[in-house]
């Protein structure tokens, strides 16, 4: 009964995540192509603010790794299924009475 409701919301966040990562990746080329080399040019000549420079793009290359994995990853997950297992360990989490 669950099955069906389960695949639907694994795949509209595997999409959402997807689609995330693609405009992400959009949106950082452009920036980079239209103001790097401005910024670049621009302060180039302080060395401390070159080594800042590039830190802060393997922070944004980093960044933008991460959101690729979870979107691949999110791509690889199958959509979990109730389980034997996972209904007693509900039931035992409770501490009820039956």
């Amino acid at each position: 009964m669950l099955a069906p409701r389960l695949t639907e919301v694994h795949v509209r966040e595997a999409s959402q995540n997807l689609t995330i990562a693609v405009l992400m990746t959009i949106a950082d080329a452009a920036v980079v192509v239209w103001y790097g080399g401005v910024i670049w040019q621009a302060l180039s000549p302080i060395i401390w603010s070159r080594i800042l420079i590039l830190l802060l793009a393997a922070l944004w290359a980093l960044s933008l790794a991460r959101v690729w994995a979870r979107a691949i990853y999110s791509l690889r997950r199958r959509p979990r299924s109730r389980n034997f297992g996972a209904i007693t360990s509900i039931d035992l989490r409770r501490e009820g009475d039956v």
